[in-house]
């Protein structure tokens, strides 16, 4: 293995996971965890995901494809990894194309599969302030009054998390966003 590149490979795929497809960022995540001594196996893996990479190369992210304002995906995994960490994952798409994402191992154990829902669950909400925000600003300061419900969800929106909440704190984070997570 000391002549193969894995290290870089793995960077390389880290690289496009981040930025331009979400589609392999679990598979990026689980080789990533072998960078110290990886196997065979995972060399394996590595170029199973770039031959993936290869076959997908004509697949592209797509925006307007039909009118949605931002949508949102969270999930978890439990425990069924070797580590016994969940794995969560989020995807937030606006008109049909992926603008922010993440699948990755949770930081902390988790005692059951609910409480691992509401660790991912917080993490994706505090990401949907920020994209409501950040979509309000964009759309509201150069097209006027179009976006009246963005408008609406924005003045709604608060930013408790600017430093890290407590664990007792973490999700009791969910109960006020409700609202503006399930416009009426």
């Amino acid at each position: 293995m000391k002549n193969i590149p894995y290290q870089e490979a793995v960077s390389s795929l880290m690289y496009a996971a981040m930025g331009t497809r979400p589609d392999i960022a679990f598979a990026t995540s689980t080789v990533v965890q072998y960078m110290d001594n990886p196997g065979w196996e995972h060399w394996k893996a590595v170029k199973r995901i770039f031959q993936y990479l290869k076959g997908m190369k004509d697949m592209k992210l797509v925006y307007g494809d039909r009118k949605t304002n931002l949508k949102g995906f969270v999930d978890a995994d439990g425990a069924s990894q070797d580590h016994q960490q969940a794995i969560s994952g989020y995807v937030f798409m606006v008109d049909g194309g992926a603008v922010s994402w993440s699948s990755k191992k949770q930081e902390l154990v988790t005692l059951s599969m609910t409480e691992a829902e509401y660790v991912v669950a917080t993490h994706a909400a505090k990401e949907a302030v920020w994209l409501c925000r950040l979509i309000g600003e964009i759309f509201l300061t150069t097209q006027g009054t179009h976006h009246s419900a963005w408008q609406q969800q924005v003045s709604n929106c608060t930013c408790p998390w600017r430093s890290e909440p407590h664990e007792d704190e973490t999700y009791r984070y969910l109960i006020p966003l409700y609202p503006v997570m399930s416009p009426k």
